[in-house]
């Protein structure tokens, strides 16, 4: 069961991500789902490198595979 504080602005944390983690090998995109982070990531290695939480929010890898703009 997650612990994760109700009162998480999530569009901040949201945000933070796009400015801290988006650099990182893999990382793909970011999302809001419910009260978690969901970080799109290339590759599950990639999501293992992520952390378990951020900003407080649980984080939740979703495994796209390489998104490339058409």
């Amino acid at each position: 069961m997650s612990s994760v504080d109700t009162n998480l602005d999530m569009a901040s944390i949201k945000a933070a991500a796009k400015r801290e983690l988006h650099g990182l090998d893999g990382v793909e995109g970011f999302g809001i789902r419910d009260r978690s982070l969901r970080v799109y990531v290339r590759d599950a290695e990639a999501g293992r490198r992520l952390p378990r939480t951020f900003h407080g929010a649980d984080v939740e890898c979703v495994v796209t595979g390489d998104i490339r703009a058409r």
